[in-house]
């Protein structure tokens, strides 16, 4: 059935405007090359677009895509392909005339004959207001307002207060009494050098003792015991490889904190 319903539709005749496929088969000399001549049909039939080229084993097909704006029959020459031979040379394929045969899309009455349609009756724009959607906001504000007006009552919001330089949050009682006593250097040590990196002109990239010290020897203007913050540096590094009791390391840690929180300087009234 769907064979059948296919082969009508192949079988019917085009209409005005409609796409109409014309080939032109010729021979193809052996080692040719194949090259279009242009080609402008004249009347009521038009090029559509570029022709497709199909090669065979002997013979080249051309499509030319075509429309018609009159009905009728319609006679047309077209040219034939011109070859290029391998030595440059080229020859015309013979030229083919074909007829087109279109229908018309209008009925097949006399003028007279054909009946008017009555006039559409006048078609109704949907008018749009903005009313809808003012109601709708007047509602949220409505809505709104209330939580808006709780919102300003709980008043501005509490800052929290600056938290001192230093490891002071950290459990470092817990850590000593656990034995964990290279957390507790660890901990002194960025103590330390976080308050130094405040005062000193360069920071030492790296981990080295002796760098830190230089750059502490020439912080001139820093708030600190220039000698005991270089004891101090040498004496968390010294500790770091060497077993000591956990007096020993909690007394780096509060030497640390004390360079990293210097008294302050308590003006009376």
């Amino acid at each position: 059935m769907i064979l059948f319903c296919l082969a009508l539709l192949q079988s019917a005749a085009p209409t005005v405007g409609d796409t109409v496929w014309i080939e032109s088969t010729v021979s193809l000399p052996p080692g040719h090359l194949v090259r279009l001549p242009p080609w402008e049909p004249s009347g009521d039939v038009e090029l559509l677009g570029t022709p497709r080229i199909m090669l065979g084993d002997d013979s080249v097909t051309v499509h030319y895509p075509m429309v018609v704006w009159r009905p009728g029959s319609h006679s047309l020459v077209i040219p034939g392909p011109e070859f290029i031979a391998p030595d440059g040379t080229v020859s015309s394929g013979p030229s083919h005339s074909v007829s087109i045969d279109v229908a018309s899309v209008l009925p097949d009455e006399p003028p007279e004959e054909i009946s008017i349609k009555a006039e559409s009756g006048i078609v109704q724009r949907p008018v749009t207001s903005w009313i809808p959607m003012g109601v709708m906001l007047l509602v949220v504000m409505g809505l709104a307002s209330p939580l808006w007006w709780w919102w300003l009552r709980r008043g501005p919001t509490p800052m929290r207060q600056p938290v001192e330089p230093g490891m002071a949050e950290l459990p470092i009682d817990q850590w000593s009494a656990a034995g964990e006593h290279r957390a507790v250097l660890a901990a002194a040590s960025d103590t330390l050098r976080h308050a130094l990196a405040d005062h000193v002109v360069e920071v030492p990239e790296s981990g080295d003792v002796e760098a830190w010290v230089e750059s502490v020897e020439r912080a001139t203007e820093a708030p600190w015991d220039g000698p005991a913050v270089v004891a101090l540096l040498r004496d968390i590094d010294r500790v770091r490889f060497q077993p000591e009791d956990p007096g020993t390391v909690l007394d780096l840690y509060h030497r640390s904190l004390e360079v990293a929180s210097p008294p302050r300087e308590v003006v009376g009234s």
